[in-house]
């Protein structure tokens, strides 16, 4: 496990301020309607290692997304995913040594009790920790506080009781966030053919915006006249985006909810790959199943689709 990060803190016990910062530049995940309770995957939180981070590096959090569903992962599944970094340049929010001695869930709170070297944590660190584990919990439906403790004891040299995502109040020179505008494809029945749907979403990093593009995908349309093509219950399992091609992997739920004609089939698979290549980022999608499948009814998906 990589080292704590050393990051200087000028105003040593004005948490609000640094907590404010980190939301702010986490704000383009962290703060679109209490961590979107839509989403089909969780993202874990982990925290940017500035010491080997560019000049340009203004994230503190970085999420990673899972295949972690919000209805059925719990607090536990959560954490002990999170106590390992995934991949270079990040690092856990848990540090070293320190392990989850249990987790209660009381109404809409859950209190993590860590052991005694996540106490060890100060200021600006144990800040940046907090936050990543607040983000990652609060994506559970349910859960909308957490509360810390260290071997049962309230968390040394932290003054607040319990965080909630929306508590945070942010610097009033924060400037607003340009939304970035992406086509959705529905069923129109009346005009037999699909229709898109302008939406407008948070900016994010390529993958993580693709995926909001299929959560709003799944979730519907918001004009009458459409109607949606994806079951409801469909999960997206993992999603890649290479030389401009964005491959996903959808769950069962998906491929059991085959149409009967091809027509169909064809409508459905182009709703995808539509949406998804109204983002400049994406020419191609190549749509997997979990199972290995290569077949969406008559249609191969063995090449991508464009």
């Amino acid at each position: 496990m990589k080292k704590r990060r050393n990051r200087p803190v000028k105003w040593a016990g004005m948490w609000m301020v640094l907590l404010g910062m980190l939301f702010l530049l986490a704000s383009c995940t962290a703060n679109s309607g209490n961590l979107e309770k839509t989403k089909t995957v969780i993202s874990l939180y982990y925290l940017v290692d500035l010491q080997h981070a560019s000049q340009a590096q203004k994230e503190v959090v970085k999420p990673v997304l899972t295949d972690f569903s919000p209805a059925d992962a719990t607090p536990e599944d959560l954490l002990e995913r999170l106590g390992k970094a995934p991949e270079e340049g990040l690092i856990s929010p848990i540090p070293e040594g320190a392990k989850v001695n249990q987790c209660i869930w009381e109404g809409k709170r859950v209190t993590v009790d860590f052991s005694a070297p996540y106490g060890k944590l100060q200021d600006y660190d144990l800040t940046c920790s907090n936050c990543a584990i607040v983000l990652t919990l609060t994506q559970l439906f349910n859960v909308e506080e957490v509360v810390f403790t260290v071997d049962g004891a309230p968390l040394p040299n932290w003054e607040q009781t319990a965080m909630q995502e929306k508590m945070v109040i942010l610097p009033e020179e924060a400037e607003e966030t340009e939304l970035v505008e992406v086509e959705l494809y529905f069923w129109n029945a009346q005009k037999m053919e699909l229709q898109a749907e302008r939406r407008m979403l948070v900016p994010d990093r390529d993958m993580e915006l693709a995926a909001k593009v299929l959560y709003a995908l799944i979730d519907g349309p918001e004009q009458e006249e459409l109607e949606p093509l994806l079951p409801k219950e469909t999960t997206l399992l993992a999603i890649l985006i290479e030389n401009r091609c964005c491959t996903i992997t959808l769950s069962d739920e998906f491929w059991n909810a085959v149409p009967e004609s091809a027509k169909q089939q064809e409508t459905v698979l182009y709703s995808i790959v539509y949406s998804l290549k109204s983002l400049e980022f994406v020419d191609s999608v190549q749509i997997q199943s979990g199972a290995g499948w290569t077949y969406y009814g008559d249609i191969s998906l063995k090449e991508p689709l464009s």
